[in-house]
């Protein structure tokens, strides 16, 4: 019983030291993504960014709910604006490194069974949302994602740093 409830006090912990990390992290990553993208620099990718950004600080404050809720939300607003983005924009450093966030932190809160489910849509999803756009039913803005603009390579960076120092703090 001991073990259990040591585990379940480093599952918060991880939890708690994650949420903590977004909520500095998520708004920088949110502005820089606006400042340094190519006009428009609001669009609805940006808005996707700052909405899961104000979802993650809400989430770090609502201690009232339950454990599995409060890591299930966080997990799936990570996962939800980084495959809607990557659909949005094409592949995207930043958005990789968010749903690999999303699918590890499943792992250390709530098990490998669940990670593994997430796992298998994350894989499902990219595959979809590539027939889409072979099919022309969805047409990713590429300037965004545009290897020839310095910018990205900024944005991108800093962003695949920023998550993976979340990660690492977890």
């Amino acid at each position: 019983m001991r073990r259990r409830d040591e585990t379940a006090a480093w599952r918060e912990n991880v939890l708690e030291a994650m949420l903590t990390a977004v909520a500095i992290v998520a708004p920088a990553v949110a502005g820089l993504g606006a400042i340094l993208r190519p006009t428009p620099r609001i669009d609805l990718p940006i808005l996707l960014v700052i909405g899961a950004s104000v979802a993650l600080v809400a989430i770090k404050l609502a201690r009232a709910l339950s454990f599995r809720l409060r890591a299930g939300l966080t997990i799936a607003t990570l996962l939800a604006v980084c495959l809607a983005f990557t659909a949005l924009v094409g592949f995207a450093v930043g958005a990789t490194a968010g749903m690999v966030t999303a699918i590890v932190l499943a792992v250390m809160l709530l098990g490998g069974r669940i990670a593994l489910v997430l796992l298998v849509g994350t894989g499902l999803a990219f595959a979809a949302a590539g027939a889409a756009i072979h099919a022309g039913w969805l047409s990713p803005g590429h300037a965004d994602t545009d290897p020839r603009v310095a910018t990205n390579w900024v944005r991108m960076g800093v962003t695949f740093t920023l998550l993976t120092g979340c990660l690492a703090v977890a």
